[in-house]
């Protein structure tokens, strides 16, 4: 289920490397590897392992964002419930519940 609830880190490379924005991860399952290669960026801090399941504790980190990039439900609607501006990220594969929805503007 996990891997068609995310996004493969070379498809959000060129977000990631827009100039003058410092991106903050609440992903809590990431690998070490992909926090080490991240983390070398000087615009990427990784504080998923520092947010355990609290919703508390993800809405004080997103509440300091200016923004939100998300592929996940949970985080999309605490971003909303908010009022922080937010973006969805969906994956390649899209239900076509969530199609139907786009489609109708709802």
């Amino acid at each position: 289920m996990r891997k068609w609830r995310s996004v493969p880190l070379a498809q959000v490379k060129n977000i990631l490397a827009t100039p003058d924005v410092q991106f903050v991860s609440v992903e809590r399952f990431l690998t070490p590897d992909v926090v080490a290669r991240l983390s070398s960026q000087s615009n990427f801090i990784h504080v998923g392992d520092q947010v355990s399941d609290d919703m508390g504790e993800l809405a004080s980190v997103l509440s300091v964002c200016d923004h939100t990039i998300s592929i996940d439900n949970s985080t999309a609607h605490l971003a909303g419930v908010l009022g922080r501006p937010m973006s969805l990220i969906e994956p390649l594969r899209v239900c076509r519940r969530r199609m139907a929805l786009a489609l109708c503007g709802a």
